[in-house]
């Protein structure tokens, strides 16, 4: 007798037939018991809660629509950027203050004499008429009409060239440009770097200066983004001279976290960071006399490739650890690139960019270790102390290793005071620190003060050469000083001397001599140096003038911080703060460019 065989009924298919939610968790088979049940087998025989079916979830497509349009964004909004000056800060320029011609530019050239037709004259530069005397509104609003086409004079382009190569290049070992070559065949071969090296060395015409960089900054990224044309070696040696004297095009394109990501894609996109070990056994291969010369050729391109990668370092470095960027890694490959560069370049300035490196990339670690110990990234098992010893120690081995030539190097002598002011600064931090800790933090506190002392009265007024060519890390790095300087003289630290701190630090000293250079630069400039007074008194209501002009607004600082450093030395008797101290928002551009290469605690104390 055949047993009978149960054939259990097939749920129809239907989209809401699927799966009941506890078979579905179980991921087991379900079978409904009958067309109308309202169990399936399995829940009505284990006796379970036959849950509905779970609803499929309805999958979003997948497009890259959404991402492009962002970039797009981004893209117009670069552009907008560089072409929108903002109509207050042209209107609110006082009438008063009337244009100033700029003086010849090729008064200390000595490399070529230009002729008498050389114009130097932004009207005669665009070829559009230019009148002498305007309005200081003129002077600003003529940058907004920019012609498509910017033809320059040879004498005028050689005359920018030469100031760039003795003014401007000892700041960049990391581009250099071929001795022996004309203006127009280096404008042909490398014409980006040719428009970021004119925009810079322009800065004894900031009318010219501010048009030509808004155009060349827009066909740069015109060329690169919407065009879709490759990364080059001329575009990364333009990005590291713009980002080099990037406070002359600060106000109007403050685009500083965009440039830092573009770099270090391009370093990415070329292949900058590929091991050097295939190139060297590739030279030990005999060859005839045009491939040893294709072969020189080459290799001088891969020496330049090289100085581009220890600068794109060097730049990328000098971001905070705090940021939204995060600087590019020292490598193997990065220090295999140096000790290449500094043995085979032939230049003095390839073992400056060596040193240069190696010394940024102490900093580097000094601000990571010290940052992670802040954000409590683990207990601290090294007294804070020692471990700065221990690094301390390191910075002086470095300093032995130099060259004769270079211990003198202002670069040199810059770099490794900010090093060693890094290094003691973490003493400033109250809650990194507990009441058995005070002996070890006056220490660190004094180191931090003799650091700052020698860095103030050694470089910067005496050593520091603050002409109108110096490079945007060097204003940079001197703001540091001085902010670490008055947070020294306000530290509350059990035992710390803050009249001491103050009497041996004498900022107000500093200020001045810093006023008095920005004056005579902005006078250069074509500026008057009549609208850097000192803060009105609280009783007059006057609303603070923005200026175009990074150099006027480096001394509306200066003399905003020597006001609130001279009201903090009298707590007792409480002076009304100035204008631009009592409105918080007036100070937002002080903290954006003070701090663009500094951490993010490090603000002004409260007074």
């Amino acid at each position: 007798m055949e047993a009978s065989v149960v054939e259990h009924p097939k749920r129809a298919y239907r989209p809401q037939n699927n799966a009941c939610g506890t078979c579905a968790r179980a991921k087991v088979k379900c079978m409904t018991s009958d067309p109308v049940g309202d169990k399936c087998y399995r829940c009505q025989r284990l006796r379970k809660e036959c849950e509905p079916p779970n609803k499929p979830k309805k999958r979003l497509k997948t497009t890259s629509v959404a991402g492009l349009e962002k970039k797009l964004d981004d893209i117009v909004t670069i552009l907008s950027t560089s072409n929108h000056i903002p109509q207050g800060s042209i209107n609110d320029i006082p009438m008063e203050i009337k244009s100033i011609d700029p003086p010849h530019l090729l008064d200390h050239v000595t490399e070529q004499t230009p002729n008498n037709e050389t114009s130097v004259c932004f009207g005669d530069n665009l070829k559009t008429p230019s009148t002498s005397n305007r309005a200081n509104t003129d002077l600003y609003s003529s940058s907004l009409n920019i012609p498509p086409i910017i033809d320059l004079d040879d004498d005028y382009v050689h005359a920018l060239l030469a100031i760039f190569k003795s003014d401007m290049a000892p700041y960049c070992p990391f581009v250099l440009i071929p001795p022996n070559i004309s203006p127009r065949q280096f404008q042909a071969e490398r014409p980006f770097l040719w428009k970021a090296i004119i925009t810079a060395a322009s800065h004894r015409n900031p009318t010219f200066q501010d048009a030509f960089g808004i155009r060349s900054f827009e066909n740069f990224i015109t060329e690169l983004l919407l065009r879709g044309q490759t990364a080059s070696l001329d575009k990364l040696q333009a990005l590291l001279v713009h980002l080099g004297w990037f406070h002359y095009q600060s106000i109007i394109n403050n685009q500083t976290i965009n440039l830092i990501y573009l770099v270090k894609s391009m370093v990415t996109t070329l292949g900058l960071q590929r091991s050097l070990k295939q190139g060297a056994a590739m030279s030990k291969v005999s060859v005839d006399d045009t491939r040893q010369a294709n072969k020189d050729k080459l290799s001088s391109r891969r020496l330049e490739e090289l100085r581009a990668y220890a600068g794109c370092f060097y730049a990328t470095s000098m971001m905070p650890p705090g940021s939204s960027v995060e600087s590019m890694r020292y490598t193997v490959q990065l220090e295999e690139a140096c000790k290449t560069v500094a043995e085979a370049g032939g230049f003095q300035s390839d073992i400056l960019l060596f040193h240069l490196v190696k010394l940024q990339q102490l900093t580097r670690k000094i601000k990571h270790t010290f940052f992670n110990l802040e954000a409590g990234f683990g207990p601290r098992i090294v007294p804070r102390k020692m471990y700065m010893d221990l690094l301390q120690k390191e910075l002086e081995s470095s300093k032995h290793e130099l060259p004769e030539n270079l211990k003198s190097h202002f670069l040199i002598s810059i770099n490794y005071s900010i090093t060693e002011i890094n290094l003691y600064e973490a003493g400033l931090d109250d809650a990194d620190f507990t009441t058995s800790d005070s002996l070890e933090r006056l220490s660190i506190l004094n180191s931090c003060l003799t650091s700052v002392k020698s860095f103030l009265d050694d470089k910067v007024t005496q050593w520091i050469d603050f002409s109108i060519g110096a490079a945007y890390t060097t204003w940079v790095q001197v703001g540091y000083g001085i902010l670490v300087a008055l947070k020294l003289c306000t530290c509350k630290a059990d035992g710390w001397d803050r009249e001491y701190a103050r009497a041996a630090l004498n900022i107000q000293r500093t200020i001045n001599f810093l006023i008095e250079k920005l004056k005579k630069i902005i006078s250069i400039r074509g500026r008057s140096p009549e609208q850097l007074q000192p803060p009105s008194p609280p009783s007059i209501s006057i609303t603070p003038t923005p200026s175009k002009d990074i150099f006027t607004r480096f001394s509306r600082q200066l003399l905003h911080i020597k006001s609130w450093h001279e009201a903090s030395l009298y707590p007792h008797t409480p002076p009304q703060a100035p204008l631009s101290l009592r409105n918080p928002s007036t100070l937002q551009p002080t903290r954006r460019i003070i701090h663009s290469t500094t951490s993010d605690t490090r603000k002004l104390p409260a007074r």
